[in-house]
């Protein structure tokens, strides 16, 4: 049979687990005297894990084949995130855009395709103009055929408000996929943390994490779309927060300029000991940061006075 179809998912955050080589199944074969050797139908499902999960994304490619003589037809079909924009790539170049409609499902057809080895990327945007994961495919592509991905589903955007935080504060993660996916957040710490919640009905969806129950350090976090209860995103890229220690004087007294736990005669003798200088080397002097040590750090002291 000869080679009509072959194509390497490269993913991004996907590793393969089909042996290192293609899971190709003919499904059917219909005699073709201007061919000499057939019509051929083939359904390729390539499997594969994300990084960090253990769910199976599976994307299925038929080939079809249009007459000896034609350029070959690619068509990419699935779903990203509501009202993104789809951008496909041929060998680096723009070749092709669309809007992915309310429910997020897009489709995107090349005609008049080269020969050979090409490589295919899908990349998107989400209306806030944040990523969703991209994917992309090497396929070989043969005079005649009409090769129609489809389960193509791009992993969920992600973004967080902030990139540092001191333990015990919140980080909210959040995106946009596929309306009511369940989405799964995972936290990387000194133990992965596994978050699944519900995107709404336009596609956004969004996690609070309290620091404490990832602890001080630097952590990572992605997140993945199940729609339907089969049908499997790529994994979104990775995210990175720092959490911080609490120092000494968090959750202090502004005027508790010792950050003692209290506001008395010692805090007043460092406030003398830096007035009216303009940058004290104890900065906390400066109450109301307003670059001097005067009287309305003076009358702060005093509202807070504690002995």
């Amino acid at each position: 049979m000869p080679p009509l179809f072959a194509a390497l998912n490269q993913v991004d955050l996907l590793r393969a687990v089909i042996d290192g080589r293609m899971n190709c199944g003919w499904f059917s074969r219909m005699k073709n005297p201007a061919l000499g050797v057939g019509l051929f139908c083939v359904l390729f499902i390539f499997r594969a894990l994300p990084v960090h999960a253990d769910t199976a994304v599976t994307i299925t490619a038929t080939v079809e084949n249009n007459g000896p003589l034609s350029n070959p037809i690619v068509e990419f079909r699935g779903f990203a995130a509501p009202s993104a924009t789809i951008i496909l790539r041929r060998d680096g170049t723009d070749v092709a855009t669309a809007t992915a409609d309310t429910q997020a499902a897009f489709a995107l057809q090349l005609p008049e395709q080269p020969v050979g080895q090409v490589v295919y990327q899908i990349v998107a945007q989400d209306v806030s103009g944040h990523a969703l994961a991209p994917l992309t495919f090497a396929l070989n592509l043969t005079l005649g055929t009409n090769t129609i991905i489809t389960g193509v589903f791009l992993g969920p955007s992600i973004a967080i408000n902030t990139a540092s935080v001191k333990l015990g504060q919140f980080v909210t993660l959040s995106g946009d996929t596929a309306p009511d996916s369940a989405v799964t957040v995972v936290v990387h710490s000194v133990q992965a943390l596994s978050f699944t919640i519900s995107a709404d009905a336009n596609g956004y969806w969004s996690k609070i994490v309290n620091t404490q129950e990832v602890g001080v350090g630097t952590h990572t976090a992605y997140a993945q779309s199940v729609l339907g209860g089969n049908q499997v995103s790529a994994a979104s890229s990775t995210i990175s927060f720092a959490v911080n220690p609490l120092e000494q004087c968090d959750g202090k007294r502004t005027a508790d300029l010792n950050c003692d736990g209290k506001v008395d005669l010692t805090d007043f003798s460092i406030l003398l000991y830096f007035w009216n200088q303009t940058t004290p080397s104890n900065g906390r002097a400066d109450i109301n940061s307003d670059s001097r040590v005067d009287i309305i750090d003076f009358s702060i002291m005093l509202y807070q006075w504690t002995a």
